[in-house]
C-alpha cells in the first residue's frame, strides 16, 4: 500500500496526524503510546474515516464491525473508531503483558494485523524449531513459514499472508520511531525559535 511518509505527514497537518489531539486523550484512557497510536492509524488508512478495506474493516484504525458492538455507521466516526481500535489494541497488549515492552508491542501488532489465531500457530511453529514463542524474530520467520503449503497445512488456522504481517509490524514500528525524533527536533527547535517555525508544540505524554 502506498502509507503517508512522515514529513509529508508534518507538512500537510502541521502536526504527525490530522488527529493529534484526539490520539493523545484516547490513548492517555487507554495507556497506550500515542506515537505508536498514530502510526498504525497512519498504516491502516492515512487518516481517512472512510476507509474501507478488502476484508470489511472500516475507518481509521480499520476495525472489522463482527469483532466489534459497535453499530457500523457509528464506526465512521473518527473519534469513536479510534476510541475502539485503541480498545482492541490494548486488550491484544494486556494479552502480552508479561512481555517487555518492544516485544509486547510487536506482538500486539501483529495480532491486530493478522489475528489472534495465526499469531499463535507462529509461536507454536517456532517451538517446533527449537525457537523462542516470545522473540519477536523468531516468530516472523514462522509467519514466513505460515506462507508455505508444507508449514500451513498442518496449522491450525491455515495460511497467512505472513510477509505482509512482518511489514505491518516493521513499518509501524519505524513510522512511530521518525516520528519521535521528528517531535523531539520541533519540539527543540519551537524552543529555540518560538512562534516562527509554524510547527505546533505537542506535548508528550
Amino acid at each position: 500500500a502506498d502509507y503517508f511518509t512522515p514529513d509529508v505527514e508534518v507538512q500537510r497537518f502541521g502536526g504527525i496526524s490530522p488527529y493529534d489531539s484526539l490520539l493523545q486523550t484516547v490513548a492517555a484512557e487507554f495507556d497506550l503510546d500515542w506515537v505508536m497510536l498514530t502510526s498504525i492509524a497512519a498504516q491502516e488508512s492515512k487518516f481517512d474515516p472512510n476507509s474501507e478495506s478488502w476484508a470489511g474493516a472500516v475507518g481509521i484504525m480499520q476495525v472489522l464491525p463482527r469483532f466489534s458492538e459497535i453499530p457500523l455507521e457509528s464506526l465512521y466516526d473518527p473519534e469513536i473508531n479510534i476510541r475502539e481500535g485503541a480498545r482492541i489494541l490494548k486488550e491484544q497488549m494486556d494479552h502480552y503483558s508479561y512481555m517487555d515492552s518492544t516485544s509486547q508491542w510487536k506482538f500486539a501488532l501483529a495480532t491486530y494485523n493478522a489475528g489472534p489465531g495465526h499469531v499463535a500457530d507462529a509461536r507454536r511453529l517456532a517451538i517446533d524449531h527449537n525457537d523462542d514463542p516470545n522473540d519477536w524474530e523468531s516468530v516472523s520467520k514462522a509467519l514466513l513459514r505460515l506462507m508455505q503449503r508444507k508449514y500451513y497445512q498442518h496449522a491450525r488456522y491455515g495460511f497467512c499472508r505472513g510477509i505482509e504481517t512482518v511489514r505491518y509490524v516493521n513499518e509501524i514500528t519505524n513510522r512511530s520511531n521518525t516520528y519521535e525524533a521528528i517531535l523531539a527536533l520541533s519540539q527543540s527547535r519551537n524552543d529555540s525559535y518560538p512562534g516562527v517555525l509554524g510547527f505546533k508544540t505537542i506535548n508528550l505524554p
